[in-house]
């Protein structure tokens, strides 16, 4: 629930040292608890630390929990959160598609403290860092999980194998070609660009804004030998459908053949996606974990869609938001107010 102080006790807690602040707020957490306004599972909490902006007041509170309340201890060094990953479409961003009020508040602290803040979506990586102007040294986890980046750098990558890639396309190829052919075409998604050989502005109008580096070329399947032959620096690590209609159809004539071997799933009216088994954004989470140091203990992660899935058992601080499907509400340990809220 939202907790507003009156402005003239931000203004005095602004001048006090930072104990006051810290009892009063435990104390107001402790009687939300008992209360029932602030569902917790306190033993998820027993040992942890926590620091909290007041931003009004300009004071930090740093304070702990046992397994049955909160409590004013403070404490030196940094406190449990390390890493935090979040869905965009439908957890961070509005059913409009925009970002929440105050970004900048909640991601200068965490760039300050050195807390990763990592954006989780199907988008390609570079669609991302674009989204966040101004912040170098995103870390970024794109393709659902088939590529991550810190600070320019890759962190994991999960590249399809060449021959699902030639037959994928044509595939697409035979169901899209001819007078009865379906209204859509193949992205191939690689680190670097996208690749589309349906060049046309209608078509491309629709793959470009979750993929700002598409590449219009003549011949798929001449780019996936280029790499092969070392002759073009990039790897295909997710192939998507995107249809100006309702993409089951095309999906299931292509990308469906592949179910049995590889991750196949409709992501969305127009998009379904083809990926190596087993790739997701909970992996991802787990490379980036390993990356940087972190773990399950220090990450807190959101979303709220069948493909954030995997990232809720990947963070003791899952949270799944109140628009989240049932199976996410079931597997998170928390649930957060709407995207819209």
């Amino acid at each position: 629930p939202d907790i507003t102080l009156p402005a003239w006790a931000g203004k005095i807690g602004g001048v006090l040292p930072a104990a006051p602040p810290r009892f009063a707020l435990v104390a107001t957490l402790n009687i939300m608890l008992k209360k029932g306004l602030l569902p917790a599972d306190m033993s998820l909490f027993d040992g942890r630390k926590f620091e909290i902006d007041v931003l009004d007041a300009g004071v930090k509170v740093r304070f702990s929990a046992n397994g049955e309340k909160f409590t004013a201890d403070g404490f030196d060094g940094t406190p449990d959160l390390r890493l935090a990953a979040i869905d965009m479409d439908g957890t961070l961003l509005d059913d409009d598609k925009n970002f929440p009020p105050g970004m900048d508040e909640l991601l200068d602290p965490l760039d300050a403290r050195g807390v990763p803040f990592a954006p989780a979506s199907g988008r390609q990586v570079w669609t991302l860092i674009d989204m966040f102007p101004g912040r170098p040294g995103m870390t970024v986890i794109g393709e659902n999980g088939g590529i991550v980046m810190r600070d320019g750098v890759e962190v994991s990558s999960s590249p399809l194998d060449a021959p699902t890639m030639r037959e994928a396309v044509r595939l697409v190829r035979e169901a899209t070609s001819g007078p009865d052919g379906i209204d859509g075409g193949l992205v191939m998604c690689g680190k670097q660009f996208a690749y589309v050989e349906r060049t046309d502005d209608r078509f491309v109008d629709g793959v470009m804004p979750p993929y700002h580096r598409t590449k219009r070329i003549d011949d798929q399947v001449a780019i996936i030998d280029a790499i092969e032959a070392g002759e073009t620096d990039d790897a295909i690590v997710k192939l998507a459908v995107f249809v100006l209609g309702p993409v089951e159809a095309l999906a299931e004539a292509t990308l469906a053949n592949f179910a049995d071997t590889h991750q196949y799933a409709i992501s969305g009216a127009n998009w379904a996606d083809l990926q190596i088994r087993g790739v997701d954004k909970g992996s991802a989470v787990r490379d980036l974990q390993r990356f940087l140091g972190v773990e399950r203990s220090q990450t807190a992660v959101f979303g709220d869609a069948g493909n954030d899935l995997s990232m809720m058992s990947e963070g003791d601080l899952s949270f799944a938001l109140a628009n989240a499907s049932r199976g996410v509400v079931a597997a998170a340990r928390f649930v957060a107010p709407s995207n819209n809220e």
